[in-house]
């Protein structure tokens, strides 16, 4: 069987015109049987309309070659009993047909032959049966089995032929243009494709996918009376047919890329698989960025495509450095002009979207383990000076909590977390207090506290199992931690919402990441699909987090 093969064109452009046939053109795998004969199937003429149409297309676009669908026709159909020929031929235009070849046509037909006799068979019995027993289908287990085996085969059999006839049947197509193409010794070629209007979207694809330009043609039939008349041939005589092209032109395609700003040397491969998995073509790193930067690369990236471009382009803003991130993040939405305003993404190392889940999760046990209103209760923040933990402290001040951020690394001081404390206080509009608890002095501010986040760096213990063991009941326990020794002893990383002690209830981190993944998913793929500005922060994460597990997706202190 003849191989089929479909690559690019190399050092070629094509163009095709893809025009709409005048008729539906036929064609089947399986030949029917016991259908009624469509009055119009053997009456498909082709009217001296649509072949003065078809030679106003080819005045108007000139094409290299011209390539119509066979369908059923035989060669010698094509050939000596179709009116276009005369019209390509006028032109000095080569002309000739496109489809599946026979031969694959064949190899697939004899693939499936077999379910075809087992359905004919399945129908004659299911036919003699209820020749002699009308109530078969009532009671009758074998003839139930029958019916169901014929229809299995028969809805098998369609869906093939179904593939067949559109996808596999517009490769062949559109590898015969390609092939053709290929012979025209032109770097830009024009081709037209003469084809059943149910191919539009299946060749549109293939374009796109080749990088081949395409403008469609279809063929809109008016017929227009000079005068009312109600006797035919009056009404023959003052009507006449007229066939008027509508041009749809080819969606611009654009690839969706997503610039990648980042404090660090490099930037995150975590998140960059992320955004090509939610859908972005490109996804351009851009490392060591400084906020002194942040304008002339934002508008480097906006002017370059144009205002058209600005639709399928945007930015993510992220790195170690949490206080550079949110500037280079905060410039980055100053520098937008419109026209060319695109969506950023702020999430600096995950801590926007990690945040953001954690406190969802925890907002979402303290409803399902009936712990009481979340707005009064006391929240102890363990590493809370880090990326993670600042934007834990503060959603969890916009939610009403009583918020400490406690920083449990010795090299710190008691002015670096209240400093923090009050930046954030200033900049967010909220109230967290700073507390500085290296040691054990720690277990009295998780003692008094509800619920306890610890978000300090992977592998560092915060809580053992022991102390676990010593706290006092209806308290909630949560871990971002997934590098042993986990921050929260006694706690498995897949633990969501278990018991580890009477009234004490736990949290891990893969319960806390699946989340943060969803998130963050969701945040790429609105920004690949949002057109203009769109900010999308650690409010916008912490919207969608509770969207997936509440439903309630307003932060009520937020504003």
């Amino acid at each position: 069987m003849e191989v089929l093969e479909l690559e690019p064109l190399k050092g070629q452009k094509l163009r095709i015109v893809m025009v709409e046939s005048e008729h539906g053109i036929d064609w089947y795998l399986l030949e029917p049987s016991n259908s009624p004969k469509d009055f119009f199937s053997e009456l498909r003429i082709m009217s001296k309309e649509y072949r003065e149409f078809i030679n106003k297309m080819v005045e108007e676009y000139r094409p290299d070659f011209c390539l119509e669908e066979r369908g059923m026709r035989s060669i010698e159909e094509f050939l000596y009993d179709n009116p276009l020929v005369d019209v390509f031929k006028k032109h000095g235009i080569p002309y000739s047909y496109v489809d599946i070849a026979d031969n694959a046509r064949d190899y697939i037909w004899s693939t499936i032959s077999r379910q075809q006799e087992l359905r004919n068979a399945l129908i004659e019995q299911i036919t003699k049966i209820l020749a002699k027993n009308p109530e078969a289908r009532k009671n009758d287990e074998n003839f139930l089995k029958l019916v169901t085996w014929a229809q299995y085969f028969e809805q098998n059999l369609k869906e093939i032929e179904e593939d067949i006839k559109f996808r596999v049947r517009e490769a062949w197509m559109m590898s015969g243009v390609l092939n053709q193409a290929r012979e025209i010794k032109k770097k830009n070629v024009t081709a037209m494709l003469i084809c059943d209007p149910r191919h539009a979207d299946g060749i549109s694809k293939l374009c796109t996918d080749l990088d081949v330009d395409l403008v469609t043609v279809k063929a809109k039939k008016e017929i227009n009376n000079k005068e009312e008349t109600a006797e035919l041939s009056s009404l023959l005589e003052s009507s006449h047919v007229e066939i008027i092209p509508i041009v749809v032109k080819k969606k611009e395609q654009r690839q969706h890329i997503l610039y990648f700003l980042d404090t660090d040397q490099h930037a995150s491969p975590f998140d960059m698989n992320m955004a090509y998995d939610a859908g972005f073509d490109v996804v351009i790193p851009l490392g060591g960025v400084k906020p002194d930067e942040a304008q002339r690369l934002v508008q480097d990236i906006i002017f370059s495509r144009g205002p058209k471009g600005a639709k399928y382009t945007a930015i993510f803003v992220g790195g170690s450095n949490v206080n550079q991130a949110q500037e280079i993040f905060e410039k980055a939405v100053e520098s937008l002009v419109p026209p060319f305003e695109v969506p950023i993404i702020f999430d600096p190392r995950g801590a926007c979207t990690t945040a953001s889940a954690l406190v969802a999760k925890a907002e979402e046990a303290v409803i399902t383990l009936n712990l009481g209103n979340i707005e009064k209760m006391k929240v102890a923040v363990l590493g809370g000076t880090g990326p993670v933990g600042r934007f834990a402290c503060i959603l969890a001040a916009k939610l009403g909590c009583k918020v400490y951020m406690v920083e449990t690394w010795s090299g710190a001081s008691e002015q670096y977390v209240k400093t923090v404390a009050t930046n954030l206080n200033e900049k967010f509009g909220v109230e967290i207090e700073g507390v500085f608890a290296p040691n054990k002095e720690r277990m009295e501010i998780v003692q008094d506290a509800d619920m306890v986040f610890s978000v300090a760096k992977a592998g560092v213990q915060l809580l053992s199992k022991e102390d676990v063991e010593g706290l006092k009941p209806k308290k909630l326990l949560l871990d971002v931690n997934a590098v042993p020794p986990l921050g929260i002893g006694g706690l498995d990383r897949n633990d969501d919402k278990k018991e580890l002690k009477p009234g004490v209830y736990g949290v891990g981190s893969l319960a806390i990441g699946a989340l943060k993944r969803q998130v963050e998913e969701n945040l790429l793929r609105k920004a690949k699909e949002v057109k203009g500005k769109a900010v999308f922060d650690h409010l916008a994460a912490f919207e969608t987090a509770r969207e997936i597990l509440l439903e309630k997706p307003v932060i009520s202190k937020a504003a």
